[in-house]
């Protein structure tokens, strides 16, 4: 990371998490002592942020940082909900203002089409294929919205 790096106090833990993922594949390496400074936060708080998103698998512990995984590994879900988090929810809204009330929609399986499900509203019917992870389902039923399999 660059020397001289703009401090961002007051995240919120997550929010903490996330611009530590998107620094990591920003620079391909980040370190605690420029991750504490940038935070503004206790070197034993990044540690414990380090070992959370290790553990997670959104990164490679190293001593005194943290590396960027390996692009050919695959990331567990949690860790993929984070990612590209602003893009995902600009698409969401953008595909939940094409979708009228009556209209069948068919969504994949997938972290961004959580955000889209997040964004409609007042669906009656939506099918969903297979693939559909059971969160996805979920959060469907939970929005009152009829889940069909095909």
């Amino acid at each position: 990371m660059e020397a001289s790096v703009a401090v961002e106090k007051g995240l919120l833990i997550e929010e903490r998490r996330r611009r530590i993922c998107d620094l990591v594949r920003e620079h391909g390496r980040v370190t605690v002592e420029d991750l504490s400074k940038r935070f503004d936060t206790s070197v034993v708080t990044i540690r414990l942020d380090r070992t959370a998103l290790e553990a997670a698998g959104a990164l490679t512990r190293a001593r005194g940082g943290a590396l960027a995984r390996r692009e050919d590994d695959d990331l567990p879900i949690v860790i993929k909900q984070t990612l590209h988090h602003a893009e995902k929810i600009r698409i969401a809204k953008a595909a939940a203002a094409l979708i009228k009330d009556g209209e069948t929609i068919v969504l994949d399986s997938g972290t961004t089409n959580v955000s889209v499900i997040a964004k409609v509203d007042q669906l009656h019917i939506l099918i969903t294929d297979t693939a559909a992870r059971e969160d996805v389902v979920e959060e469907l039923r939970r929005r009152g919205v009829d889940v069909r399999w095909v």
